[in-house]
């Protein structure tokens, strides 16, 4: 049974969110009810966040991006759940498709804060009930909330559109870039039923650079996708291309579902024999949009569903 629910932002330019009001509420085949949000930053750059629609007793979702701008993304969508439990919702849910400090998530040195579990503990201190989020980096970063979280991986999503749009050949060989991304790329491999090749990458400070290595596997006369959860510099995905079409790649192409793109990394790619980067909408950077190199797949159904299967008690398995 589907009870009534609602949903909110604290960006009203966030293409993720417009994809989701879309989406019809089925059998009864109505729209979510989008709640309205007025967001102020004064010149001491101070936050102030109004809820312009009553919330008393509703279930309320709210989607939120991290990224660009993460502070001020980040402390709107805890002063935002804190006014929805102030003004008395029922239940809140934060969806994060890419989680603030994701990738800070163990104590690598010495006298460090282990950021993505701070960031679990503020959701909780302003009462968050739930929390959705999209291909963590590192999926143990669950076991820091005490709250329902639900890590959602947009496989199914991605696999029916390399299908279906015929990304997908007779040739094509899967790639996980480094040694932490084949459990990942792994799973790809298994759902298109595809073989697998790994390269070799050592990072050697948090410069974000790495070396490209030896290749497990033989890429001759194969066209490459390579499979990461995040682009941010750029630097391991356009090196690996070179590596991989030095060692006889036909052509490499590259999905990775978070498209940060930070510095460079368009200007690299632009320049790169990457053949495409598919990213999903995670993350809204405008000047993605008509870049002829960059395909944006939208995750808003997978969301959609999730947002149905918390609020019909259903399980997510088939999501």
């Amino acid at each position: 049974m589907i009870n009534n629910f609602s949903i909110i932002t604290g960006q009203e330019k966030y293409p993720l969110f417009d994809r989701l009001t879309k989406h019809t509420i089925q059998p009864i085949g109505t729209t979510p009810v989008v709640i309205p949000a007025e967001i102020v930053k004064f010149k001491n750059d101070n936050i102030k966040v109004k809820i312009n629609n009553c919330v008393r007793g509703s279930e309320v979702f709210v989607i939120q991006p991290c990224y660009p701008h993460l502070h001020d993304r980040l402390f709107e969508v805890l002063i935002l759940i804190d006014a929805l439990k102030n003004a008395s919702a029922s239940k809140v849910t934060a969806i994060l498709p890419y989680f603030p400090y994701v990738r800070s998530d163990k104590k690598e040195h010495d006298r460090i804060s282990i950021t993505a579990k701070m960031i679990a503990k503020l959701l909780q201190s302003v009462g968050t009930d739930h929390v959705i989020t999209v291909c963590l980096h590192s999926p143990q970063t669950q076991g820091f909330f005490d709250i329902p979280m639900d890590h959602l991986l947009p496989s199914k999503t991605i696999c029916e559109h390399f299908i279906t749009n015929k990304v997908i050949k007779e040739n094509t060989m899967i790639i996980a870039p480094d040694a932490g991304s084949v459990k990942m790329a792994s799973h790809y491999a298994r759902k298109l039923n595809l073989p697998l090749s790994i390269v070799d990458k050592k990072r050697i400070d948090d410069t974000e650079s790495a070396i490209s290595g030896s290749i497990i596997g033989d890429v001759s006369n194969k066209s490459c996708l390579i499979i990461d959860d995040e682009i941010a510099t750029g630097n391991s995905i356009f090196k690996a291309t070179l590596n991989l079409l030095k060692n006889g790649a036909v052509d490499v192409s590259a999905f990775a579902v978070h498209g940060v793109l930070v510095g460079d990394a368009l200007k690299m790619l632009n320049e790169s024999p990457l053949k495409q980067l598919y990213i999903t909408d995670t993350i809204w950077r405008p000047e993605v949009d008509n870049n002829p190199k960059i395909t944006t797949i939208s995750i808003s159904k997978m969301i959609f569903d999730a947002i149905i299967c918390i609020n019909s008690n259903l399980s997510m398995a088939n999501i």
